[in-house]
């Protein structure tokens, strides 16, 4: 059954709607994008594809891609770019196919000590901010890292660990120690 979207993300790449829907008077049908990457025609920043649609207006298909990183949203006039694009792909879009994302991470000294936890939208760049240019880059051997599915709950736990754990380094959530 085809019906009148509301068209919440704009133009014809409304996702939260079930294809087909209506845009315009023309059915809009699921899409593949075999590569997972596309770009805006207008702003050629390349971005790892949520989900795409497709519509036909006057014989041309025109795509509406939704971005992983949600952070541009997406495009109504999308493109498809080819798998090794991705050196071009925002930021935000590389971590999270990479598989980085919000997360706890606690590092320990030599001796298996906890010294440090904290928690980081992308916590491999954390981590590797710490091993440059922390005061006590030169204790860390070896991360451990827990994911969660938000930052907020990734806060959460590493408040709880700071406190359950009691990490050596921690200033921050520790009543009696300060920075």
């Amino acid at each position: 059954m085809i019906r009148e979207s509301s068209l919440a993300l704009g133009g014809f790449a409304n996702f939260r709607d079930p294809a087909p829907y209506m845009y315009r008077s023309h059915a809009v049908r699921p899409a593949l994008c075999k590569t997972g990457i596309a770009a805006s025609r207008k702003i050629m920043l390349a971005h790892a594809v949520a989900a795409m649609a497709s519509v036909v207006i006057d014989g041309k298909i025109t795509y509406g891609a939704q971005w992983l990183c949600t952070r541009w949203g997406g495009s109504v006039d999308a493109v498809i770019l080819p798998a090794d694009t991705t050196n071009l792909m925002c930021k935000t879009c590389a971590h999270r196919i990479a598989g980085d994302g919000p997360g706890v991470y606690r590092i320990f000294n030599a001796a298996g000590d906890l010294i440090y936890t904290g928690s980081s939208v992308f916590v491999s760049d954390r981590i590797m901010r710490h091993r440059l240019g922390s005061p006590w880059k030169d204790q860390i051997a070896d991360v451990k890292v827990t994911r969660y599915p938000t930052l907020a709950q990734a806060r959460t736990a590493e408040i709880r660990a700071i406190h359950d754990e009691r990490p050596l380094l921690n200033v921050l959530h520790l009543p009696g120690r300060t920075a």
